[in-house]
């Protein structure tokens, strides 16, 4: 059976009909061809009209700058992708004030804060025409973080907001008058 399927490719071979149209032909170029000084046959997916073709210097420049353009523009939105992460995640604790969300709501403050206190070396990746507005974007989208944060401890009452959460720093009122109660007599009734 094997002997079928080999003779069946070699007649079909020798006729130049290809089974597939994704097969290759490997005795194409033969020894003959080989010392006559043909070039061998092109590769597999090679096109003749691609041959010498540099791309030039105006091509490589303007791609060049919207690479770098493209580039600033995913460090500014960085922050903004990691926005429904942290919403999810923020769902997914709830409001108990316990270990594991503090460490998240920590996680989400601190990350953002620690990111803006670096902007000076982060604002040098920000280059093109549009470099003053990948940084708004960049300091805006972690301003939302951090507020986010802060919305997540006020949910969970860590945020002192109202007046009984600074009962303790109130004065003490003076007493003005003192009342006491008690059983009068009928002589001190008299008097009155």
């Amino acid at each position: 059976r094997t002997m079928s399927r080999t003779r069946s490719y070699d007649m079909m071979a020798s006729k130049g009909v290809r089974k597939h149209r994704w097969s290759v032909e490997f005795t194409k170029w033969r020894s003959d061809e080989r010392t006559s000084g043909s070039p061998p046959p092109d590769p597999v997916g090679y096109a003749e009209r691609d041959r010498g073709r540099l791309p030039r210097e105006e091509e490589k420049g303007e791609e060049h700058d919207t690479l770098v353009e493209k580039k600033s523009w995913d460090v500014a939105i960085g922050a903004l992708k990691q926005l429904p992460m942290n919403l999810f995640i923020m769902y997914m604790v709830g409001n108990s004030v316990s270990i594991i969300p503090i460490m998240f709501v920590g996680m989400m403050a601190f990350n953002p804060i620690k990111t803006l206190l670096n902007f000076g070396q982060v604002s040098k990746q920000f280059e093109g025409s549009q470099a003053v507005y990948q940084k708004l974007v960049f300091i805006l989208a972690n301003i939302a973080l951090v507020c986010l944060a802060a919305y997540k401890c006020h949910s969970m009452g860590l945020l002192p907001l109202y007046k009984s959460d600074w009962v303790d720093f109130l004065d003490v009122r003076r007493t003005m008058e003192y009342t006491t109660g008690g059983i009068l007599s009928d002589r001190q009734l008299a008097t009155l």
